[in-house]
């Protein structure tokens, strides 16, 4: 959850600086449309990543930096997202 609110904080403070006319583009909405489709997906395929529930179960869990970076990703460059903040 900390991951996504540092996220929807660095939308509004780009929001401040009018970096969002740069939405105006075809070419930069495509980008992003590529780049958060490649993220989504990716963290998909890690989520269905099913192992032996013995070796799930000795495996150590991800570390505070890694969860908020994960959260901070998947919110950053959630299509959804992007076109809350720039509408």
């Amino acid at each position: 959850g900390l991951g996504a609110c540092l996220a929807d904080i660095a939308y509004l403070f780009l929001l401040g600086l009018g970096a969002f006319t740069l939405m105006r583009h075809p070419e930069i909405l495509r980008a992003l449309g590529i780049i958060g489709s490649l993220i989504l997906a990716w963290f998909g395929i890690k989520a269905l990543n099913i192992k032996n529930p013995k070796e799930k179960a000795t495996t150590k869990p991800l570390s505070f930096a890694k969860d908020l970076l994960a959260g901070f990703l998947m919110t950053l460059f959630n299509p959804y997202n992007v076109i809350f903040w720039s509408s």
